[in-house]
């Protein structure tokens, strides 16, 4: 989970889902659907998320995976800002 909690997910779904000027409608996206999903970060990879963790285990993918993993960050509305969006970001892989 890269963030959570209940401000979070009400501060996002206001986001997509205002009917003025929202990211959906702005997409031309017709349903938006947050799941919020717990961390398997712990059971994947064996230790805590930390950002520096995911960056480190980012790093230890394949081509297509880190394609994939960009591909996901890219998608995501601009909005959606997490310490570990950021970081990528900052990374010439993970750059738009």
């Amino acid at each position: 989970m890269l963030c959570g909690g209940d401000l979070f997910i009400k501060t996002v779904a206001t986001k997509l889902m205002r009917p003025n000027g929202a990211w959906a409608a702005t997409n031309a996206i017709d349903v938006v659907v947050w799941t919020d999903l717990q961390s398997n970060f712990q059971k994947t990879c064996g230790k805590p998320f930390t950002v520096e963790a995911a960056l480190a285990h980012l790093h230890t993918l394949g081509e297509k995976e880190k394609s994939g993993a960009a591909e996901y960050v890219w998608r995501a509305p601009e909005f959606i800002k997490t310490p570990l969006r950021t970081a990528l970001e900052a990374e010439r892989r993970f750059s738009r």
